[in-house]
């Protein structure tokens, strides 16, 4: 969930290059919305638990492949460079995407949803992604356990799939790339 800043004025803009030095000395996770710094909430155990396990498959696919697997960098999702987002994972596939912090374009995106993402949230974000040219977005959901995955093609239509965690979430943009979130349901029994 995306909280305002209180200590900044929603009246002013910062630019990408002032955002990232003002995310750099503020505690916290953050997104740039129309100019504006959001603090993110602090993610849960189920949600660092799919993170971690999102990340460790995507790792061996990706092991000596030309793209790079990635967690929490902020993603420019705006022509004129107001806005930010940090998706939990991310995927890129070309080093001139990667400024800094920054990444431009990736190839796939990943949100772990909680139950405080509205679908509002979710709607809006599955539409900056596809205007910021990302071409994968998946969308998983660890109360409901389910997830949908979006696959834009050259035209920019979307394709979406989807599933529960008994399934495998299959990538349409990375041949033979399957993610299993199977073993959810034996960490629930870990921590509760």
């Amino acid at each position: 969930m995306s909280m305002p800043v209180s200590d900044f004025s929603a009246n002013q803009n910062l630019t990408l290059e002032e955002f990232q030095r003002f995310a750099e000395t503020h505690e916290g996770m953050w997104e740039l919305y129309d100019g504006v710094p959001v603090r993110m909430q602090s993610p849960s155990p189920e949600h660092q638990w799919i993170c971690h396990e999102v990340m460790s498959q995507f790792r061996e696919y990706f092991r000596n492949r030309n793209c790079i697997p990635l967690q929490e960098l902020d993603v420019c999702v705006s022509q004129q460079g107001q806005e930010t987002r940090k998706p939990d994972v991310l995927v890129f596939c070309n080093k001139n995407q990667l400024k800094g912090n920054l990444v431009y374009a990736p190839q796939l995106v990943v949100e772990i949803w909680s139950p405080s993402n509205f679908m509002k949230e979710r709607l809006e974000k599955m539409r900056t992604y596809q205007q910021a040219g990302i071409k994968e977005f998946w969308q998983i959901d660890y109360t409901n356990r389910d997830f949908a995955v979006v696959t834009l093609n050259d035209s920019n239509l979307a394709s979406i799939s989807g599933g529960t965690f008994q399934d495998d979430i299959i990538s349409e943009y990375f041949p033979d790339l399957r993610v299993s979130l199977a073993e959810y349901d034996n960490f629930l029994a870990q921590i509760r």
